[in-house]
C-alpha cells in the first residue's frame, strides 16, 4: 500500500466518486481503480503527477510491489478534472 500511496496519492482536495478493487480493501494487494474529480484543470493535475514522479525517482524512492498509473482528462461531468489512478500490487 505504502508504494501506491507514494506513487499514485489521492490528489489533493480531489473528490473519490468510484472506487474498484479485488481484494478487501481499496489500493492493497490486487488490483484497483480509483477515480476523482477536482475544480483543478488537467494541466495543474497532471503536473503535479508529473512533479511527484521526478520526486520520487530522484530521491530513489522504490517501487516495491507495486506498479501504478495515472491518468488526467477533462471532467465529463463539468468543470476541472477527471482523475483516474490506477494499481497492481502483489504482482
Amino acid at each position: 500500500m505504502s508504494d501506491v500511496n507514494t506513487w499514485a496519492p489521492y490528489y489533493p482536495n480531489a473528490e473519490v466518486v468510484s472506487q474498484d478493487y479485488d481484494f478487501i480493501v481499496p489500493r492493497t494487494m490486487g488490483t484497483g481503480a480509483t477515480i476523482m474529480v477536482s475544480p483543478d484543470d488537467v494541466e495543474t493535475v497532471k503536473q503535479y503527477y508529473r512533479d511527484l514522479t521526478i520526486e520520487n525517482l530522484q530521491g530513489n524512492k522504490q517501487r516495491g510491489l507495486a506498479a501504478t498509473d495515472w491518468q488526467v482528462e477533462e471532467n465529463p461531468d463539468g468543470e476541472g478534472s477527471q482523475i483516474i489512478l490506477s494499481s497492481v500490487c502483489g504482482i
